[in-house]
């Protein structure tokens, strides 16, 4: 398999993924709304929002070769071909580890700063430093469970990533012994 391949292969790969969870998110909480006043408005606005949505990811899909070309991704290597058969166990449970922590950290990033937003607007509306919160909060309400959640995959992520080597160590270890 080429350098190009693989990134045409990961770039299909994130497309396909992010198109399931986008329908899977979204699809849901447009149902939501019905029974609302303004339910044909919220289901044009929908439909709109779902065909941009499932047309940016076609492009991705499609145009893989296309954004790989673009982004010079295939550049710069010593070798062309990426060699499986040279891959040992552990340098797999290390790119696996390095994945799973980097998806954590970047999958809470954005609700750990939502959810600090939030309580800072909270805060300051107790203190009388901000006026109008409702208005500025959209009638969201701070949830301490989910905002732990984020903070401890926040900080799961990070240490997987920057301790890639200690725990592909550690499980190749528990490998050996079985």
């Amino acid at each position: 398999m080429t350098k190009k391949d693989f990134f045409i292969l990961l770039i299909k790969l994130f497309g396909l993924h992010s198109l399931i969870i986008t329908l899977f998110t979204f699809l849901p909480s447009t149902i939501n709304y019905i029974g609302n006043p303004n339910y044909i408005l919220i289901l044009l606005s929908s439909i709109i929002g779902i065909i941009l949505i499932v047309a940016l990811y076609w492009l991705i899909i499609n145009k893989a070769n296309f954004i790989v070309e673009k982004l010079n991704l295939s550049k710069g290597f010593e070798d062309n071909r990426i060699e499986f058969s040279n891959i040992d166990s552990s340098a797999i449970i290390k790119i696996s580890i390095i994945l799973i922590g980097g998806w954590l950290f970047i999958e809470n990033l954005p609700k750990f700063l939502n959810y600090c937003y939030i309580a800072f607007l909270e805060i300051g509306s107790n203190k009388g430093l901000v006026t109008n919160v409702k208005q500025i909060q959209f009638n969201r309400k701070l949830d301490y469970f989910q905002l732990t959640i984020s903070i401890i995959n926040l900080i799961i992520g990070y240490l997987l990533v920057s301790n890639y080597k200690w725990f592909s160590e550690k499980l190749t270890r528990s490998e050996e012994k079985q």
